[in-house]
Parts: C-alpha cells; structure tokens; sequence
C-alpha cells in the first residue's frame, strides 16, 4: 500500500512542477510576445520619420535639378535662389 502511496506522490510532485514550468513558459513568451510589439512599433515609427525625410530629400534633390537646368545666372542673383531653398 505504502509503494501505491510513494507511486502517486511522485506524479502529483511531478505534475506540480509540469504545471509550474508551463506556466513559466507561458510568461516568457508573453513577455517576448510584448517585446517584439514594442520593437515593432519603434520601427514603424522609425520608418514613418524616414518616410518623411526621403520626401524632403527628394524635394530639395527636385529643386536643385531645376536649378541646374536652368540658364546661368548672376551670382547674387544664384545666391538669392539658394536662400529660398526650403
């Protein structure tokens, strides 16, 4: 009978630990589950910001073709364009 006893004890010991170490491991994934979140949203962010700066990039690149395109100039007259550039 005492053997029936030891036989039972070790399952529930061994259950209890299964039932703590899956737990465990819920909450580490959780956990990377959140980071990878929040590294995601950094990185969306961090794209939107160089969304931005490739148009305005682009923008200044569009207006300096034009300028070269253009018939030359007086100097204070170039330097009076640059100036104006945004």
């Amino acid at each position: 009978m005492c053997c029936v006893c030891d036989v039972y004890g070790r399952y529930y010991e061994r259950r209890q630990k299964n039932n703590l170490a899956a737990k465990r491991s819920r909450e580490a994934h959780k956990r990377n589950i959140e980071t990878l979140e929040q590294t995601a949203q950094q990185l969306e962010q961090e794209n939107r910001y160089y969304a931005v700066q490739n148009r305005l990039l682009r923008a200044q690149i569009e207006h300096y073709q034009e300028l070269l395109a253009r018939p030359p100039m007086s100097v204070s007259r170039l330097k009076e364009e640059l100036e104006n550039v945004p």
